[in-house]
């Protein structure tokens, strides 16, 4: 959750030596998938990442075509990095019916249905968020974004404050 080069590309080695010690495994294929979109997504060699991202989602489907967390990352290279919303969607819901009580494939979809104006529909898989992890902080500020986007500016400044003073409070 730091977003930085230095921690996914340490997280990446930790992930080869899983796949060394396992050999393949779609999990972890999936799991070096979303560490390259997620690279590609701060803006790292986008070009190089995304392909890197299609690559290992692509095996870890080759193992388990309904994995979700390839799905997920599938969705979001398309929505996020393509702007694709069509095909983010079939990702999307393949994740999401094959692990709907995933908060991590919740929240994405969360900001898909958000940002095409289903404000309702990601209002709800917030709250469910927030019933299955109540302390993540993502959950607080896409909650805050959603009622900005639904007008309720008030709510969200509200929101969004409490979140960044508990964490300046964490020091």
């Amino acid at each position: 959750m730091t977003f930085s080069k230095e921690r996914m590309d340490n997280g990446l080695s930790f992930l080869q030596k899983g796949i060394d010690i396992v050999g393949e495994n779609a999990l972890i294929y999936a799991a070096i998938a979303y560490v390259h979109f997620q690279l590609a997504n701060i803006g790292v060699e986008q070009k190089n990442n995304i392909n890197r991202a299609e690559e290992f989602a692509a095996k870890a489907l080759s193992i388990n075509p309904e994995l979700a967390e390839a799905h997920l990352v599938l969705a979001n290279i398309n929505f996020n990095l393509y702007g694709n919303p069509h095909k983010a969607i079939f990702h999307f819901n393949l994740a999401y019916n094959n692990k709907p009580n995933d908060p991590e494939i919740m929240l994405w979809l969360s900001v898909l249905l958000y940002e095409i104006g289903k404000t309702d529909a990601a209002m709800s898989l917030v709250n469910k968020c927030f019933k299955i992890d109540p302390i993540n902080p993502n959950n607080y500020f896409l909650k805050g974004a959603i009622l900005f986007w639904q007008g309720l500016f008030t709510q969200s400044l509200n929101l969004i404050l409490e979140v960044y003073n508990s964490i300046q409070q964490m020091g």
